[in-house]
């Protein structure tokens, strides 16, 4: 049971907050079509929480992030010919989308949390709990505090105090205001056309749109 709960807030505590141990860096090489069916690492979990809209995929050649996530809304208007087009990414299902198709061949960089929040032994990174030596990415102090209040709520004890006590140990941990989720911004509108992002969009190309910058 109790590895069961520290698996659970363990996953819970990686949701909520970008710890440094979890984020990644992956490359990928882009084909001319909007999904870029292969572009997701298979341990892509999320993109990091961000105050501003872009830098999470990143045109290595330009030297510029890309625009996104992208909400529906923004995703409609902006493949809907708007002629301020900046170019932009979502995730659709499980498929990494940009908008205007860039041409094959350009080196992107992305940047994402993982799924792999554990290590063996040896340090290999692993996205299962599986054995006594394997450590968890996260703090485990402060999982061992979350262990504590979720054992006390499951036997129906006064668990107030401990879970308190949790969540001033995650904020001191993580650099992140006691009290709260994070919540994810995806964005300003960017609608404007000021900042720029080859496929065809209302006229405009991944290199028009990218160069106009």
């Amino acid at each position: 049971m109790l590895t069961e709960l520290a698996r659970i807030d363990a996953e819970e505590l990686a949701e909520r907050i970008d710890w440094p141990q979890l984020l990644t860096e992956a490359t990928f090489t882009t084909v001319a079509s909007v999904a870029q069916a292969s572009a997701l690492p298979a341990d892509f979990a999320r993109f990091p929480f961000r105050k501003d809209d872009r830098g999470a995929i990143y045109d290595v050649a330009r030297k510029q992030g890309i625009a996104g996530p992208a909400t529906e809304e923004q995703w409609r208007t902006l493949t809907n010919g708007y002629s301020g087009w900046t170019a932009s990414f979502r995730i659709f299902g499980d498929v990494l989308q940009m908008a205007p198709a860039p041409s094959a061949g350009l080196s992107m960089s992305l940047t994402y949390i993982t799924t792999k929040l554990y290590r063996d032994v040896d340090g290999v990174a692993k996205d299962t709990w599986s054995a006594d030596t394997d450590t968890c990415r996260i703090p485990e102090n402060v999982i061992a505090l979350g262990v504590r209040w979720r054992w006390k709520q499951s036997k129906g004890f006064d668990y107030a105090e401990d879970m308190r006590s949790a969540e001033e140990a995650i904020a001191r941990a993580s650099g992140v205001a006691a009290g709260g989720r994070r919540m994810l911004v995806v964005g300003r509108s960017r609608l404007r056309g000021d900042t720029p992002y080859d496929g065809t969009l209302g006229g405009s190309t991944y290199n028009d749109v990218v160069d106009q910058f």
